[in-house]
């Protein structure tokens, strides 16, 4: 739906489609060119001779019809420097077309896991509140027959109502990361949200490949720096356009006109023209010098996003390995704080036991259930991450 709806995916497929057109533009003028002109006249003229003397007018009409056929056969490099521009920079948009692709489709994945996140954590709310209250009633009989005191049920009414605001801010969560995801894949109908599927993945061990390798493959595979160098090459050729169209320029041209009416006439010719701006106010001059500054700009920016880059998949190479830990982490305290939970609750049942060592276990249970939902996404997210700033293709990508 995003590939399809997303307004920045269309708006660097047309980038692209302009960008191809230019080739196309650049190329056309390797050929032949073929012009039909027709023209008619219609002309009327008054006239008066001397101070005084006769007046006159006439009309009359004219139509002509000619073909001019014209090819540049030869030239300074002038439309070669063009067209590797034009080449250059279609190929540019190239990679920056998926480039886009690749950050829109990294946008799906991340929102459609925020909003099965925070689905997820609101049923976690959920059962906390459901919990709070069941223990809420069960300290109040326990007081009404005289096995608890009567503070017991402040402590348990104040836990309850804090998981009533928790189940709140949850579902708030849960609405504003369903309206992430719904702008990005450019979702229509306003008051309906799409139906998600859970997704099943097991947690495997991230690749054997060193920071290194992961550096250099993404310095290899990204298409945004792809694009960039793309964008530094087509700099070039604009450069040494510059520098052409700053020196003596010179073409040579062939043509050929024949003319329909009101006679047929044929007129063949071939023209060599040379020029140089001998003065021009030092314009051609700065141009080429503001083209070589552009072009030392490119390439300071492209080593700053080679900076970023590495920057990024660091990050990313280390958050998969972290949350991998995470997550193994927190599934063994899930178990253990669901042990401990049914522990106090049995001790509870029992006699053995008091509220505050329920609500205790019953908060450190939501917070093990709240912390293994956040590491298991957390986890998927990341390995996303991952594969997008090493330039890798994402799932999505060649459906």
């Amino acid at each position: 739906m995003a590939k399809a709806r997303n307004g920045t995916l269309q708006a660097a497929v047309f980038n692209l489609k302009s960008a191809r057109s230019e080739v196309a533009g650049s190329l056309g003028s390797f050929l032949p060119t073929l012009t039909p002109v027709y023209r008619y006249d219609s002309t009327r003229t008054r006239f008066q001779t001397g101070t005084g003397g006769a007046t006159g007018s006439g009309s009359g009409a004219d139509d002509s019809f000619d073909i001019t056929a014209g090819w540049r056969i030869l030239d300074s490099g002038e439309r070669l420097a063009t067209l590797s521009s034009s080449r250059k920079s279609a190929e540019s948009s190239e990679q920056s077309a998926l480039n886009s692709l690749r950050q829109v489709l990294f946008q799906v994945h991340d929102r459609y896991l925020n909003a099965l996140r925070a689905n997820e954590l609101l049923r976690v709310q959920l059962a906390q509140e459901k919990r709070a209250s069941e223990i809420l009633k069960a300290t109040e009989a326990r007081v009404q027959v005289g096995d608890a005191p009567a503070k017991d049920i402040l402590q348990a009414r104040a836990d309850a109502l804090n998981a009533r605001a928790s189940v709140l801010q949850a579902q708030s969560r849960e609405r504003n990361a369903m309206a992430d995801l719904k702008a990005v894949i450019g979702w229509s109908v306003p008051s309906a949200s799409p139906e998600l599927q859970s997704v099943a993945a097991e947690a495997a061990p991230p690749a054997d490949e060193t920071l290194e390798q992961a550096i250099q493959r993404g310095f290899q595979n990204r298409a945004d720096l792809a694009a960039a160098r793309k964008r530094i090459d087509a700099s070039r050729s604009n450069l040494r356009l510059t520098e052409i169209q700053s020196g003596v320029t010179w073409n040579l041209d062939l043509q050929f006109r024949k003319a329909f009416a009101p006679g047929v006439s044929e007129r063949s010719a071939l023209a060599f023209e040379a020029s140089m701006p001998l003065f021009d106010g030092f314009r051609s001059k700065e141009r080429v010098r503001s083209q070589r500054f552009s072009l030392k700009a490119q390439e300071a920016n492209y080593e700053q996003d080679l900076l970023d880059a590495r920057a990024e998949i660091e990050a990313a190479y280390s958050e998969v390995r972290v949350n991998l830990e995470r997550l193994a982490a927190s599934e063994a305290a899930l178990k253990a704080a669901q042990e401990n939970y049914e522990a106090a609750i049995e001790a509870q049942r029992l006699g053995a036991g008091d509220v505050i060592a329920v609500l205790t276990a019953q908060i450190s249970l939501v917070t093990a259930e709240s912390n293994a939902v956040e590491a298991r996404y957390d986890w998927l997210i990341s390995e996303i991450r991952l594969r997008l700033v090493t330039g890798e293709p994402l799932p999505g990508e060649e459906e």
